[in-house]
């Protein structure tokens, strides 16, 4: 964030647990996120999505910098298909949520 100017634009991939988890870490980012900036949009995607590097469940968060908060509404998006398998393979497969996301 601090290499944002204001009205800069971010788009960040995190582990799942940064939206859910209850450690004074991810509250610490969620708390920056939604008082401080304006959180645009939660992307999920579906656990796999990074095989063979992670199997761990992932999230985009697209926010603007505001530095004084702002977050009225957050756009949420689950993913659940990504046209590829989930396994370590990723084989490309027909269904695929991409097309109605953009």
């Amino acid at each position: 964030v601090k290499v944002l100017r204001n009205g800069g634009r971010a788009a960040v991939i995190v582990p799942e647990g940064v939206l859910f988890g209850s450690s004074n870490a991810h509250k610490a980012v969620r708390k920056m996120l939604v008082e401080d900036q304006k959180l645009d949009a939660v992307i999920k995607l579906p656990s796999g999505t990074f095989k063979p590097y992670t199997g761990v469940s992932t999230a985009i968060l697209l926010f603007t910098k505001t530095s004084s908060g702002g977050t009225d509404d957050v756009w949420f998006y689950d993913v659940r298909a990504d046209g590829f398998t989930l396994d370590d393979k990723r084989t490309p497969i027909e269904q695929n949520d991409f097309p109605d996301l953009l």
